[in-house]
């Protein structure tokens, strides 16, 4: 930040008022010693008992039944049958859906047959006739824990925020924002199997807020979807855009908007979904909805003369591949680490607001400046007149004192001279202002004059200095500690937590020397043969390995000379056992069978992708037969995938 702000001019010479997020440290201070407070208490409640107990609705029962993961049958204290809830907050994945399970199973953990707090804002808030309720459970140690917010934290399903149950949405949007973050749960992006063009790089953001009225804009509501790749193009046949509420209103398909076949993104370039009606191209596709889709959130529209209204409350919009795994993310507002690399870089550097003469949509302009030695991109940024938006055109970057001009009329965008594309002028001269500010609400700058429209700040930005809410969040700090597992990345929810501790319990693994498990991390063939030698019990081992590229004093000598004098492997057809190799399916399948001792089998293993005749068939037949594995919910068996070493840890455990 300047010491002494520049000033914003017109051909007057007038002078505006220039404000930014003001960085302080009070409110992390603040937020440290109510965790210290809370957490030494035994709360994880930060609401005062008062408030608790003004709730419209505060009701007692016991949970009977788990139907999904997000809906439950309570028994309410003194009724004489159970009601189905609909738990607030919290959109979990249908019933054959990818991440389905986890969810059901997690929230079945949690809450069966335990007594629960019920509580809601409106005693009147339904969906499908069910009761949408919060959910709260108290827990020995850490005192009343909102079963919603765990769940969010831990990566169980979407933010979804209910129309009349906002009380407690910001605080859901935290922990689900952590849970994308730190890829937990349906949001690891190949929880289902690695989707087609795993790993490519894209970049997603929606524009929720239309310019005016939604409703009467219908294709100003967008996502676009760029492909970062430099060479390589990014196809979306059989993918799907949806949000929490899966499109409900007019789209036939509720499950989402499906791209059309053949839906390709060239290298470099962008593709543009509009809500709204009209014919596809190549770069533009059209939902089709006669309503908006995206709720907005209006946190920062407020000024000295108009109290804060808070008109929504923000909404997510996700990306699908065909497996069903959330491949990429964008919710709004922001409200964990919302800093932005762009502050105290681009700055305002003129606002033509009353240009001589008449005011025309031609002759008011907005100068921007990069007041920094850097090179600033600002993909994914506005500039924004209260409700009237510009997006950057897309690869639109500043170099250290390069201006760029955004004209209020319309013509042909270029990098450094771009159009809002209005049809008159729209800076007021009596008051008004303009910022620059990303689609998820997070603040570069702001300019203000005249009276009426001052800029927000200063006023608290969530994250605004900080890695992140979770340090100051006193419920998502305890509920971290009450999620800890047996390893710093394997907390006490991990779909394969069960699994991963019975390896550590029974000496087939201790994880790395840093307390990381790294569960994701491929297993290489001279890990797998210390775990099946650990498994053995260590047995001893006279002669080498017989592999070149396992010399006498290789740290895994002895086991890889175990394995392959138990017959469990007989290397690679070059002589060679190629001991940091990452082991196949088909090959883990063939290890653990031959570990079992080759029982008699048959060889129809049941997949599409395991045909008859397949040189490992008769190997993954049995592991079907053994419950070692069950293969992916599309049904394939994906034998040449690498394995996981949690898919590992329950291959083993279920021996």
């Amino acid at each position: 930040m300047r010491s002494q702000p520049l000033a914003i001019t017109t051909m007057r010479s007038a002078r505006g008022r220039r404000h930014r997020p003001r960085r302080s440290g009070l409110g992390l201070l603040v937020g440290v010693f109510l965790v210290v407070g809370l957490l030494a208490s035994g709360t994880t409640n930060p609401r005062p008992a008062a408030a608790a107990a003004a709730d419209p609705v505060r009701e007692r029962g016991v949970v009977v039944h788990v139907a999904d993961g997000d809906t439950i049958d309570v028994l309410v204290d003194g009724d004489s049958a159970p009601t189905r809830i609909r738990l607030a907050g919290i959109q979990a994945f249908e019933i054959g859906e990818c991440g389905a399970d986890i969810a059901t199973d997690r929230l079945r953990e949690l809450v069966l047959d335990e007594r629960v707090t019920l509580r809601a804002a409106d005693p009147n808030s339904r969906s499908l006739g069910r009761p949408i309720r919060s959910v709260h459970l108290d827990v020995d140690g850490y005192g009343e824990v909102d079963i919603v917010e765990l769940l969010l934290l831990e990566g169980m399903g979407l933010w979804f925020p209910f129309g009349g149950e906002i009380t407690d949405t910001a605080d859901y949007n935290v922990a689900a924002t952590h849970a994308i973050r730190e890829q937990r749960g349906i949001w690891q992006d190949h929880l289902c199997g690695r989707g087609p063009q795993f790993g490519h790089p894209i970049d997603m953001w929606v524009r929720s807020d239309a310019d005016g009225a939604d409703s009467q804009n219908l294709t100003d509501e967008y996502v676009r979807i760029v492909n970062r790749h430099e060479t390589e193009a990014f196809d979306l046949t059989g993918w799907l855009i949806r949000e929490s509420s899966q499109f409900p209103r007019d789209i036939p398909d509720v499950e989402g908007y499906h791209f059309p076949s053949g839906t390709i993104i060239p290298p470099g370039e962008l593709l543009t979904v509009r809500v709204g009606s009209g014919s596809d191209t190549a770069d533009e596709l059209f939902m089709g909805s006669d309503a908006p889709l995206f709720d907005n959130s209006h946190r920062s529209l407020h000024s000295d003369t108009h109290p804060r209204v808070d008109l929504g409350v923000g909404d997510g919009v996700y990306l699908l591949d065909p497996l069903g795994n959330v491949r990429d993310a964008y919710t709004w507002p922001c409200v964990v680490d919302c800093s932005t690399d762009l502050h105290g870089k681009l700055v305002i550097h003129h606002v033509e607001y009353d240009p001589p003469g008449v005011d025309t949509a031609d002759n008011e302009y907005v100068e921007l400046t990069n007041v920094s030695d850097q090179r600033i991109h600002l993909d994914g940024y506005q500039l924004r007149n209260i409700f009237v938006f510009h997006e950057f055109l897309l690869g639109t970057y500043l170099d250290p004192g390069e201006i760029l001009r955004v004209t209020v009329g319309k013509g042909v965008d270029t990098r450094l001279d771009q159009y809002w594309g209005q049809d008159g002028p729209i800076l007021r001269n009596a008051g008004d202002r303009v910022d620059v500010v990303s689609y998820d609400e997070r603040f570069v700058d702001c300019v203000d004059w005249g009276e009426g429209r001052h800029c927000p700040w200063p006023v608290q930005v969530p994250g605004e200095g900080t890695t992140g809410a979770l340090p100051t969040h006193p419920r998502l700090v305890a509920a971290d500690v009450f999620l800890a597992g047996p390893f710093a990345d394997v907390a006490r929810n991990h779909t394969f937590v069960t699994e991963i501790g019975w390896a550590v319990d029974h000496g087939v693994t201790n994880g790395f020397a840093n307390g990381e498990f790294r569960p994701r991390l491929a297993v290489s063939r001279q890990a797998a043969a210390a775990f099946l030698y650990r498994l053995a019990g260590e047995p001893e081992v006279t002669g080498d390995a017989g592999f070149p590229d396992v010399p006498p004093g290789h740290p895994f000598e002895t086991e890889i000379a175990w394995l392959a004098q138990e017959g469990i492997t007989t290397g690679f057809a070059d002589g060679r056992f190629h001991p940091r190799r990452p082991v196949s399916r088909q090959a883990a399948a063939a290890f653990l069978y031959r570990f079992d001792g080759t029982p008699d089998v048959g060889s129809d293993a049941g997949f599409p992708d395991v045909p008859a005749g397949h040189p490992f068939a008769t190997e993954i037949a049995w592991a079907i037969a053994e419950g070692v594995t069950t293969g992916f919910p599309n049904g394939e068996f994906r034998p040449s995938d690498d394995v996981t070493r949690q898919a590992m840890a329950a291959f083993l455990s279920r021996l």
